[in-house]
C-alpha cells in the first residue's frame, strides 16, 4: 500500500479479500460484516511482528520514522482514542503506589491498553471507534449420564425442536424463534447470502419437510419439520424448513441464538478439538489501484493473520481461549520392584541400587492416596487396563 501510494500520489487504492478454493476456508474465510474493524499483519505462525515500520509525513517535509514505543505514536495513529492529543503509554510509566510490587513497578503495554479500553461508569472509549460486530461465541459439547441420555425419537422431540412454535400456545417462544433461530433466506430467494457456495447453501438450507424425526443419520438426527402455513419474518415468508434446531428452555433462558443439536456418533468428538486446534483466523488479500489492471501481483498479494476487534479485546483482557479444568497425567504402570531402569553396559549394579529408592509416578500416587486424606478431592482416577 505504501509503495502504491508513493508511485501514484493521487490514486485511490483498496484492499480486496480473496476467497481461493485451494485455501483452508476455516482460516481464510472472508468476514461477512462490511463494517467490521480488524487488523491484518504478516508474521511467523500468526505471531505479530516484533517491530512495526511506522512513518509520518509532516506537511512540506519528507517521510520520518517513529518508534512504536514513542508516547506520541498512538495519538497520531489512533486520534479517536486520544481526542485531546494526550500522550499514551511510555516505557517509564509507573504503577500507582497500591499496585506496585517488588518485581513490578512499571506499567506494561498490555495493562495500559486493557485499562484504557475498559468500560467505566457506563462509558467506553470504544463506543466512538469500534462497531459491535463479530462477537465471541462458544462451541460446547455436553455428555449426559446414562440415565439422562437421549436415546429415542420421542426423547429428541422432547428436548429439541426445528419448528416454529404455535404463537397462540407460547407467544414468547414464537417471538424468540423468529428473532434468533431462523436461517437467513438464501438460495434462489437470496443468491447473495453469505452462506452461498457455488450456488448452494453451505448449511443445506432450506431443509426438507419431514413428518417424524429420524434417528442417527450420519451422526445426527433429521428433525421433524412438519408442513405448516408460512409466517412473515421481515421481508420473507418463513416456514419450518428455515428453522435452526433449538432447545426451548435454553432459548427462553438466554434469549440468544443457541443452535442445540443431538450428537449420536463418535464424529461428535471433533468438537473437542476442531475449534481449539484449528489455529488463528487468516486473510488472503491484495492491494490494487482502483480502475487499474496493470498492478504488481507479487507486491499486492499478501497472506496474514486476521484479528477482529473482539478477539483483540479478548487478548487485552487476558481471557483464556481454551481453559482446562484439570490435567491428565499418565502413570508409569509396573509391578512391585519392576519399574523401568536405563543403564549403560557394565553398570547394571550401580543403576539398580538408586532405582530401588527412586519413586515413580505410580508409587508416588499410591503414597499420596495413603498419607493424604484430602487427596480424594484432587479428582484422581486410576483406570485398570487389561491386556489380553
Amino acid at each position: 500500500m505504501h509503495r502504491l501510494v508513493q508511485e501514484h500520489p493521487t490514486a485511490s487504492a483498496k484492499m480486496v479479500f480473496l476467497e481461493d478454493k485451494n485455501l483452508d476456508m476455516q482460516h481464510y474465510n472472508a468476514s461477512t460484516l462490511c463494517t467490521e474493524v480488524a487488523a491484518i499483519f504478516v508474521g511467523d505462525n500468526g505471531e505479530p511482528p516484533d517491530n512495526r515500520d511506522i512513518c509520518v509525513y509532516p506537511v512540506g517535509d519528507t517521510c520520518q520514522s517513529i518508534s512504536p514505543l514513542n508516547q506520541w505514536c498512538d495519538p497520531v495513529t489512533y486520534p479517536l482514542l486520544f481526542p485531546r492529543g494526550e500522550c499514551s503509554w511510555n516505557t517509564g510509566m509507573e504503577h500507582v503506589e497500591e499496585r506496585r510490587t517488588a518485581k513490578r513497578t512499571r506499567v506494561t503495554q498490555l495493562q495500559y491498553y486493557a485499562y484504557r479500553l475498559s468500560q467505566r461508569n457506563g462509558f467506553s472509549i470504544l463506543h466512538s471507534s469500534v462497531p459491535k460486530a463479530g462477537l465471541p461465541h462458544a462451541h460446547i459439547l455436553l455428555t449426559l449420564d446414562s440415565e439422562s441420555k437421549i436415546r429415542t425419537k420421542d426423547d429428541i422431540d422432547k428436548f429439541e425442536s426445528a419448528e416454529l412454535p404455535d404463537p397462540c400456545t407460547d407467544l414468547r417462544l414464537f417471538q424468540l424463534v423468529t428473532k434468533c433461530m431462523v436461517h437467513d433466506p438464501c438460495g434462489t430467494i437470496n443468491i447473495n447470502s453469505p452462506c452461498m457456495r457455488d450456488g448452494q447453501c453451505c448449511k443445506s438450507f432450506p431443509k426438507q419437510f419431514k413428518d417424524d424425526t429420524e434417528e442417527n443419520v450420519n451422526g445426527y438426527p433429521i428433525y421433524r419439520r412438519r408442513v405448516t402455513e408460512p409466517v412473515q419474518v421481515g421481508k420473507y415468508s418463513i416456514d419450518n424448513r428455515w428453522v435452526v434446531p433449538y432447545n426451548p428452555w435454553l432459548l427462553k433462558k438466554f434469549n440468544a441464538h443457541i443452535n442445540a443439536e443431538v450428537c449420536a456418533s463418535v464424529k461428535s468428538v471433533k468438537y473437542l478439538y476442531k475449534y481449539v486446534y484449528k489455529g488463528h483466523d487468516a486473510a488472503s488479500v491484495k492491494i490494487q489501484k482502483e480502475g487499474a489492471l496493470d498492478h504488481d501481483e507479487i507486491l499486492s498479494f499478501v497472506e496474514g493473520r486476521y484479528v477482529s476487534a473482539p478477539e483483540a479485546m479478548w487478548g487485552l483482557n487476558e481471557f483464556n481461549l481454551s481453559p482446562k479444568s484439570h490435567t491428565v497425567v499418565r502413570l508409569a504402570v509396573h509391578l512391585p520392584q519392576q519399574q523401568l531402569i536405563v543403564y549403560q553396559d557394565g553398570q547394571e549394579a550401580q543403576a539398580i541400587e538408586p532405582a530401588a529408592l527412586r519413586k515413580t509416578t505410580l508409587t508416588s500416587w499410591f503414597e499420596l492416596n495413603k498419607n493424604n486424606p484430602s487427596s480424594q478431592h484432587f479428582l484422581l482416577r486410576y483406570s485398570t487396563i487389561l491386556c489380553v
